[in-house]
């Protein structure tokens, strides 16, 4: 048999093999048990009672939200006399709200329950980045409101001392979270609710603290909303069924919604236990044409079904399921499984279009740092460290070192002007990211000697060429490496490689003309005069 039969059945072998461990995968995905050792379950309960006033008055209630941490299995909602009605409202404050209609004048009470699923491994649903608001919207988040007085002196001047000298969005929402959290001391439900009364007397209840907070961003103009929700844990099982909605902030820090609570300390990101609820009113139950409203809330833990995994029980094929790692690990290893993806895309730019890089692997490497680090401190890093490290290759030329203890005084130096130019950037207040240490200091190190040796063996106009296309290729692996639901879809269906594997021996069975040869020698086509 010869090596192009030989490619072409181990080919169809491996789409054959991937597509049906895919099929396999999927089946069994949908028979496995949901529910996981270390998840939990509970019910949030609603009852309240009212006095409607007028025919066809109005109670609303806000559904409990899914998040990836959180899902929502099943709601029930009690038959007392009221016309329930789920419809999405226009108004985002109120587009996942139950509607139920009383009949008649006179007293109703409205009772619904929620079962929800907590994981700590997450991914119960895939994160969804809710996209930046409208002109509309941002005028609203932006805007004065009774208890959120925007424009009120108490509100100017504690913004004041807060936002001086220069320091970038994300700095100065912390500065003013870090105020409401440390110099508002919590109090009690005599205390001030609204935010000026809050900055001005310098106590303030819990949703006190948090319009204060977004006031203080709004006055910034930085658009804030609160955020209203429970906590699911045993504390709030204890307070048996007088649960008290938790409140906390959102803003927008660069056209992505940021969680601040100012009375737990939390910041950019809330707990697996979090459950959002209502947006930017702080009433999880409202009521129109009626009166009396007497609102209470229970949280109790339920069991789980008798299907969940116990680690206690584990089988061997568990190993095929990297699902069952901790959630800790999801990301380093879909890191790793993104890596022959960058592979592939770099073998089709080398082999079929002809683009001719520093190494096979140095783009993907670079673009996989990237991708994990802020883009903009990452080339300022990167540049520095290449153009330093080649100066200092070229003095270390004149010692006539030998190849390996070279490799190692220029990973030496690569290594402190990485650190040098973190310094720097903090120094600048231009934000370094934390992963910027992610750029791979032994490619780094590896690039800086390819390319003063094709300096020399060639010439510059040359080891330029050869690094413009290497950070264009980079950029194309960026570009698919950045998309986040390809890294979760391989941690799932890691036998998806297979595919990559089948691309692979295809390309490098692949002896026609390169697309670049054929641009460079399209000539040689045309009919002689």
């Amino acid at each position: 048999m010869t090596a192009r039969g030989a490619a072409s059945q181990v080919v169809l072998v491996l789409l054959v093999v991937g597509a049906a461990c895919v099929t396999v995968r999927t089946s069994y995905r949908q028979r496995a048990p949901l529910f996981y050792a270390g998840d939990s379950m509970w019910r949030l309960s609603y009852t309240a009672a009212f006095h409607a006033r007028v025919s066809g008055a109005q109670l609303r209630a806000a559904l409990p939200e899914n998040t990836r941490y959180g899902h929502v299995l099943a709601h029930l909602v009690a038959d007392s006399g009221l016309e329930t009605v789920r419809h999405r409202m226009r108004d985002a404050a109120e587009k996942h709200d139950i509607t139920a209609k009383a009949p008649k004048p006179g007293q109703y009470e409205f009772r619904a329950q929620f079962d929800i699923h907590l994981s700590l491994r997450g991914g119960l649903r895939p994160e969804q980045v809710e996209s930046a608001p409208g002109v509309e919207d941002r005028a609203r988040y932006l805007s004065n409101e009774k208890d959120i007085q925007v424009n009120h002196p108490a509100v100017a001047a504690a913004l004041k001392p807060l936002v001086e000298g220069q320091a970038t969005q994300e700095e100065v929402v912390e500065r003013l979270f870090y105020h409401c959290l440390a110099d508002i001391v919590p109090g009690g439900d005599d205390a001030p609710q609204d935010a000026a009364g809050a900055l001005a007397k310098g106590v303030a209840s819990p949703l006190g603290r948090a319009r204060a907070l977004v006031a203080l961003c709004r006055a910034r103009k930085f658009p804030a909303r609160l955020v209203t929700g429970f906590q699911m844990t045993r504390s709030q099982v204890k307070l048996g069924n007088d649960v008290r909605p938790h409140t906390w902030v959102e803003v927008l820090v660069e056209d992505r919604w940021e969680s601040y609570d100012p009375e737990n300390g939390f910041s950019r990101a809330m707990p697996s236990y979090f459950v959002p609820v209502r947006r930017e009113n702080p009433d999880i139950i409202r009521v129109f044409g009626a009166s009396d409203l007497v609102a209470r809330y229970s949280i109790t833990p339920l069991p789980l079904p008798a299907g969940a995994i116990d680690p206690a029980h584990r089988q061997p094929l568990d190993i095929l399921n990297l699902t069952h790692l901790p959630f800790s690990l999801h990301e380093p290893m879909e890191i790793l499984l993104l890596l022959p993806l960058g592979a592939l895309v770099t073998a089709v730019i080398r082999t079929i279009v002809g683009i001719r890089t520093f190494g096979t692997f140095t783009p993907t490497l670079l673009a996989l740092a990237f991708v994990y680090c802020d883009w903009r401190t990452g080339l300022l890093v990167f540049f520095a460290v290449l153009l330093l490290g080649l100066t200092s290759r070229s003095l270390l030329d004149r010692l006539k070192l030998l190849l390996v203890p070279r490799l190692g005084i220029i990973l030496t130096l690569v290594v402190l002007l990485m650190v040098f130019s973190v310094s720097m950037l903090n120094y600048f207040r231009w934000t370094p990211s934390a992963q910027t240490v992610l750029l791979p200091m032994v490619i780094l190190t590896n690039l800086v000697e390819r390319f003063y040796v094709t300096t020399e063996e060639d010439n510059l106009h040359f080891a330029l060429q050869l690094l413009a296309a290497t950070m264009a290729v980079a950029f194309v692996v960026y570009l698919l490496l950045r998309w986040k639901a390809v890294g979760e879809v391989l941690l799932v269906y890691p036998e998806l490689h297979c595919f990559t594997v089948a691309g692979l021996i295809l390309i490098g069975r692949y002896t026609g003309y390169r697309w670049t040869e054929l641009a460079r020698f399209h000539d040689l086509a045309l009919p002689k005069e």
